[in-house]
């Protein structure tokens, strides 16, 4: 498996793989428009030619939220996810990033997990933010 920068070809295994997710809202044009914009980075877990994860971030000069991460539901638990903020950090550290923020649902307790292991502390809480009525969490990692 190998971690790299996102190319068009990965938009339709990509965009299938967030289309999963059970708070997610992203339509097809949406995540194209986003991934065109200068500010927005995206890195693809693949093994050969095949996307098993991704995540994606908006950054600004001294900080960038991961708006998603997600990696195909039914390779969950081998450690792409890890992998991927592994990638994040690096970024970060060679671009000299302050923090970075995302955001999770309350009862995505894999992903609560992953994001603690990995330095990340809530620090706030979006009540009912979810269409489905679950909360948002809040968490951020200190890079400096």
């Amino acid at each position: 498996m190998k971690i790299s920068e996102f190319c068009w070809e990965d938009i339709a295994p990509v965009f299938a793989i967030l289309a999963t997710e059970k708070n997610g809202a992203w339509t097809y044009e949406q995540l194209e428009h986003s991934l065109k914009l200068e500010n927005v980075i995206c890195y693809v877990a693949k093994n050969d030619d095949k996307v098993l994860g991704f995540v994606l971030l908006e950054e600004t000069p001294y900080d960038f939220d991961i708006l998603e991460i997600v990696v195909d539901e039914n390779l969950r638990g081998r450690g792409i996810g890890t992998m991927l903020l592994k990638r994040v950090f690096d970024y970060a550290k060679l671009t000299h990033k302050e923090k970075a923020t995302l955001e999770v649902a309350s009862d995505n307790m894999p992903a609560i997990s992953l994001y603690e292991k990995a330095g990340f502390s809530q620090i706030a809480e979006r009540k009912n933010y979810y269409k489905n009525g679950k909360n948002a969490l809040i968490f951020q990692k200190q890079f400096i």
